[in-house]
Formats: C-alpha cells, structure tokens, sequence
C-alpha cells in the first residue's frame, strides 16, 4: 500500500471532505497533535487513523473525527510498498487504532460508520469514549491473528484502559449500533462502561476477559445473537 498522511509532533490537520485510500496508514498521528477530520471516506486502508505508541500518555490536543466512514470491500489490498512489514489480509485491520491516549470519539450527528473491516477500533493502554459509531460486517481476517480479532470495539487495558460507550437507544424503534459482528464490545484487562445498544445478527454481543478489579457496567440494551 501506499504510505500515509502523517500529523507530526506539534502540529495540526484538518481534513474534510476527502477520500483516503489504498493506504498503509491513511493518517498516523504522534504525541502533541490537533486532529480534526469531518465527513470523510477511508477506503481499503490497512489501518485508516492509527496513533502511534508513545512511552506514557499521547498529548492530544484535540481529536475530533466525526461523520466519516471506513470502509472495505472484500479482495486483497493493495500490494505491500517496498520496505513495509505489517501483514496484509483481504480487509483492513482497523478503522481507528489508539495507542497510549486520553481521547473521546464522538461520530456527531452524520455518524462515523465502520463497515466490512476485521475490526472498527483498537484502543490499547487508553482511555476512550465512543458515542454515535455504527459498526457493521465486523468479521476477523486470519492475518491478524489474535483472540479479539473481529471486534467492533476492542480495549486491551493492561490495568490502565477504560472504554466508555454508548449506542442510539435500546427500544424497538432504535436504529442499532451494531450489526452483524463477530464481536460487539471485547475488553481484556480494561475498565467498561457501556449502554443504550441494539445489537443485531451478533456472534457475541460483548466479551470482557480478565478485569480483575475494575469496574463492569453493562445496561441498557438489546442483543440479538442470532449468527
């Protein structure tokens, strides 16, 4: 794949409108950042938003992703670009991975939308809201392996994660957040609170593994596993 748009160290992109494709990392983002992005397309991309590892916790002085889809279709990505080293599978690994941050992901009211890839976000070692995201076709690559592959949201704390998220209601008439996914919501070793979700066609609506002592809180909603 190609290379990526990258937001460096204490700077600002702001990216509206516009389709990212075809890319290794359709936007990576390091620590003392101000990233907005509104109403785009990420498209085949092996991750679209990916904010890189950081030794303690990113500065993120802003991160505002609203009303943008990522997506993929079924076929291999593109070839792999002379040099890189991440495996490549028939879909995109992730819409969004976080590494290492304090950050809200609120999709607004046009709705960010994460559709046919192995997993809509990855959040490791941080702190994450997520509110208006639809998940869709969530289903995992085998060429990322792993246990939580196939996840709309999966949190890997360590002990120090918290995932915060809510759907669009849990009455018959509310439009779902998740719909036929491997995985809805899977934490390990993560704090979460969750609500307010209509999940349909699931394998499993959540999984949560290994949280010693922090706090579960799951209300508020309807599951339907009947994949």
């Amino acid at each position: 794949t190609d290379d990526q748009i990258t937001s460096l160290i204490i700077s600002s992109a702001k990216i509206n409108n516009t389709t990212i494709d075809n890319a290794e990392y359709g936007v990576q983002v390091s620590d003392k950042t101000w990233l907005t992005v509104s109403n785009c397309i990420f498209y085949r991309n092996y991750v679209g938003i990916y904010v890189e590892p950081f030794p303690g916790t990113h500065t993120l002085y802003n991160f505002d992703i609203n009303g943008t889809q990522f997506l993929c279709s079924p076929g291999s990505l593109i070839q792999p670009y002379s040099g890189q080293t991440n495996v490549l599978g028939a879909v995109s690994k992730a819409g969004i991975v976080l590494n290492n941050c304090n950050v809200s992901i609120d999709g607004g009211v046009n709705v960010n939308s994460f559709i046919g890839l192995s997993n809509g976000i990855i959040s490791n070692l941080s702190i994450a809201s997520v509110s208006n995201c639809y998940f869709e076709n969530i289903f995992p690559d085998p060429a990322y392996s792993s246990s939580w592959n196939g996840s709309g949201i999966f949190c890997n704390g360590s002990g120090v994660g918290a995932l915060y998220q809510s759907g669009f209601g849990y009455s018959l008439s509310s439009p779902p957040s998740f719909v036929n996914c491997n995985y809805g919501i899977n934490v390990e070793k993560c704090e979460l609170i969750s609500g307010g979700n209509t999940m349909q066609n699931m394998v499993v609506g959540y999984r949560a593994y290994n949280l010693n002592a922090q706090e579960l809180n799951i209300s508020g909603n309807y599951i339907y596993c009947s994949l």
